[in-house]
């Protein structure tokens, strides 16, 4: 299985990364980040699109 790769950027504490997604609609900046919970290695996964670009 060949999967496609991402270039990203991350926070020192790798909660944080950001990438861009090229497809259809054209390149769109997004956003992952992760949070603690209350429960050892549990995290909260967050994702947002920051903006479309033009192709």
């Amino acid at each position: 299985m060949q999967l496609e790769k991402y270039e990203l950027k991350s926070g020192e504490q790798l909660t944080v990364f950001e990438f861009v997604s090229v497809g259809p609609k054209g390149r769109i900046s997004k956003l992952v980040q992760y949070s603690p919970t209350n429960y050892r290695d549990l995290y909260n996964e967050h994702k947002k699109e920051t903006s479309y670009f033009n192709r």
